[in-house]
């Protein structure tokens, strides 16, 4: 029997040997898998992932650049002057040919533009008295626009001109582009008081048709002086993106893409699965990758709508230094200031570039009239660039149709309410 027990003691330690073996190679094998799994973690995260977000960021610079870089406009000196007009341009041909800026998309957006929309009417309805079209005058209380003739005018000039005086041959400042003025503070009230969606909507299409018949007649001043470009043989002076162009930057614009999705995959996989604080240099790697992505965007974005042709950049540099010129013209001294013949001219050319007040100034210091009555009348009358300034009207009309038209009842409630339309 001892025997017996011995053998079987023998059995038992031999079992528990192999069982004790084999949980030990399990368990080596396990730390080496963990091993082996961090070795090749940290290849993935600290080296093949961070290299491929590096590497595409690095691409999708590149062909950006390559795009901004194809599409440089011409360099050219900035403080240069220029004492003659280098064409004799309606306010409207010259914004949209020298500066691709057209009347009908000037007037609805709310982008900032070279020229604002107010100083394209502004300067369009001094051209317009410049040119003995329009007269101004002071007889009453109000001063007053007259329509006097139809020569020398050009279809987008006629259109110009129905939208200012709407079928009358005279206007007074407070009845300028009188068609498309709304009354939006009344037009609120009945909103709130409106009791159903129909008599809602009915106050809204208001606003919209306004909107519409804004954009119908700036529409045609628009095509009118497309027409008009053809006409004087202007050459273009901006082209569009090639397609190679825009297939770059489309390119550019999707590996963008692509960074953010792997940006999140790794910081969700990083921080979730592996609660590693590398996650945290993931998500501080996304903020320059969307910055550069928004600038890159934003100057392709203004390329797009147009870049300057090298071989006609000479004409957009002639106006350059002309407008450079009217800025400067208040430090002007005696001799200069008697070397511009065409006066009233330079008024209607600052005027669209927002120098009005300053050629007025000067024209008042020096006791410098000029060659046209009516106009010369306005630039010394009192009360004319307070006209000029009310002109500003079409625009707050375009902008209340749009409040208007998009009336909600969350919008319209409350105190305050919103501004008036005039």
């Amino acid at each position: 029997s001892t025997q017996g027990y011995s053998s079987a003691a023998s059995d038992v330690y031999k079992r528990q040997s192999i069982i004790n073996s084999s949980a030990k190679d399990k368990f080596l094998k396990q730390e080496n898998d963990i091993v082996r799994n961090r070795k090749i973690y940290q290849i993935i995260f600290y080296g093949l992932f961070p290299g491929l977000l590096l590497v595409l960021f690095v691409i999708a610079i590149v062909l950006y650049s390559s795009v901004l870089r194809s599409t440089r406009p011409p360099r050219f000196p900035k403080d240069s002057r220029l004492y003659d007009i280098p064409q004799n341009l309606a306010p409207l041909v010259l914004a949209q040919n020298v500066y691709n800026q057209r009347f009908d998309i000037s007037g609805l957006n709310s982008v900032t533009y070279p020229i604002s929309f107010n100083h394209m009417v502004q300067a369009t309805i001094l051209d317009l008295i410049d040119r003995g079209n329009l007269s101004f005058s002071q007889s009453t209380e109000e001063p007053i626009l007259e329509f006097v003739k139809r020569d020398g005018l050009a279809d987008f000039e006629l259109a110009f001109i129905e939208m200012l005086f709407d079928g009358q041959t005279q206007v007074k400042e407070k009845d300028m582009f009188s068609r498309y003025y709304i009354n939006e503070d009344e037009i609120e009230s009945q909103y709130k008081k409106a009791k159903n969606s129909t008599e809602r909507d009915k106050l809204r299409s208001i606003g919209r048709n306004i909107r519409s018949l804004f954009l119908d007649d700036a529409t045609r001043v628009t095509q009118g002086v497309e027409r008009q470009e053809k006409q004087l043989g202007l050459p273009s002076l901006y082209r569009q993106l090639t397609s190679s162009e825009t297939h770059l930057s489309s390119v550019a614009n999707n590996i963008f893409v692509f960074l953010y999705i792997l940006i999140a995959i790794g910081f969700f996989l990083l921080s979730i699965g592996f609660s590693s604080n590398l996650s945290l240099l993931y998500l501080l790697f996304f903020f320059p990758v969307i910055t550069m992505h928004l600038i890159y965007r934003f100057q392709i974005n203004g390329r797009a709508n147009g870049c300057l042709v090298p071989e006609n950049s000479d004409i957009y540099y002639q106006w350059h230094s002309f407008n450079n010129m009217i800025k400067s013209i208040g430090q002007f001294n005696q001799a200069e200031l008697q070397s511009i013949v065409l006066w009233n001219r330079i008024l209607v050319y600052a005027t669209l570039y927002g120098e009005a007040k300053k050629v007025s100034d000067v024209l008042k210091r020096y006791n410098i009239h000029l060659s046209n009555p009516s106009l010369d009348a306005f630039t010394y009358s009192p009360v004319s660039f307070a006209m000029l300034y009310n002109s500003t009207v079409l625009q707050n009309y375009v902008s209340a149709s749009d409040t208007v038209s998009n009336f909600s009842i969350n919008s319209s409630s409350g105190s305050g309410g919103f501004s008036g339309g005039g």
